[in-house]
């Protein structure tokens, strides 16, 4: 039994194609319009017959955004839409290459990444169609996250390079750590280049205890913070209670940090 289609406010009175879509709503449309605002408009799937319906697979409620873009009007900003439907537009706006909508799409994306919420899912949109102001924008927001978890939102040929990137951030702390266990160790007190054992179990587990960070926004502000020595911490004599070597640790994290590359580099030696 054939599906009843409806029509919807995308309904020219004049249209010589019809479109349907994935939940069975009829739009018609001037072939005109696809022609001059599409670039594959609606790609493979188009027929060479105004009498024949092209289905697509998209629902009504994203078709009804992206046909907007078609026409000399002026076009939605998407402001009020929720973000899963403002990520289903994009993704059609790519498909079909509706260039008029793209910029609006990619302003919005940017804007979600205010908050960290939906940044995974806006990164692996980047990357899959090659916006790097939204890549380089998203990055901040998942460069401390956990491995697994973002690596199975992410492109297949991402996997490696992101690796690589984490590598690098390992590796900021990785050099802290050599650098509080290079220096001598003493049993009494810090003097010279010397380290207690109090303090240096103190510098450690502090090197430790940012390395868990899992945003880079609280990771930059426990590095500006006055931080307080561990509870447990016996007070070094010199240092009295706060190790007078942290300023350095901490100086060391940030100037590794600030020469870690921006992930699109990664991407780039990936290609």
């Amino acid at each position: 039994m054939k599906r009843q289609t409806r029509t919807t406010a995308v309904d020219a009175t004049d249209s010589d194609i019809t479109i349907i879509s994935g939940d069975n709503v009829a739009f018609k449309l001037h072939r005109k319009y696809l022609d001059v605002n599409t670039g594959v408009f609606p790609g493979a799937e188009i027929v060479d017959s105004k009498e024949e319906p092209i289905h697509l697979q998209e629902p009504a409620s994203v078709l009804a955004i992206v046909f907007q873009f078609l026409y000399p009007r002026k076009h939605p900003k998407l402001n009020d839409e929720s973000f899963d439907t403002v990520l289903a537009v994009s993704e059609a706006v790519e498909k079909y290459q509706v260039f008029s909508a793209m910029n609006t799409c990619e302003t919005r994306l940017i804007k979600y990444l205010q908050t960290p919420e939906h940044a995974a899912e806006i990164l692996g949109h980047a990357i899959k169609h090659d916006y790097p102001d939204i890549i380089n924008t998203a990055v901040p927001h998942l460069a401390r996250a956990p491995l697994m978890p973002l690596l199975e939102k992410l492109p297949q040929h991402c996997v490696l390079p992101w690796v690589r990137f984490q590598e690098e951030w390992k590796a900021v702390f990785q050099k802290a750590t050599q650098e509080v266990n290079s220096k001598l160790l003493t049993t009494t007190a810090c003097e010279h280049s010397n380290l207690c054992i109090n303090c240096r179990t103190y510098l450690l587990a502090r090197i430790s205890e940012l390395e868990r960070l899992e945003t880079t926004a609280g990771l930059e502000a426990a590095l500006k913070s006055n931080v307080t020595p561990y509870p447990e911490h016996r007070i070094c004599t010199i240092c009295k209670g706060t190790c007078k070597y942290l300023p350095e640790i901490v100086e060391s994290c940030q100037q590794g940090i600030a020469s870690i590359p921006i992930f699109t580099h990664f991407l780039s030696k990936a290609r």
